[in-house]
């Protein structure tokens, strides 16, 4: 027997679904700077972006597009 998915449940699911993995090449929508995501926060809802070896910061998915050539 299945058991079934409270309304509060279903949409816990839905905010905790990532844009973006690990690996993903993206581009910063203010900067135009493209990074690899390296980390996502599931605390904060952010995305780590390392830019070079040293440079990373977080963002939010609405901060990241998918790289495009």
């Amino acid at each position: 027997m299945r058991k079934s998915l409270k309304a509060e449940n279903i949409s816990e699911r839905i905010d905790s679904m990532q844009s973006f993995k690990v690996g993903d090449v993206v581009t910063i929508l203010a900067t135009k700077v493209i990074g690899t995501v390296i980390y996502f926060n599931e605390k904060d809802n952010k995305y780590l972006v390392r830019f070079n070896g040293t440079q990373q910061l977080y963002y939010a998915d609405t901060e990241l597009v998918p790289y495009s050539k």
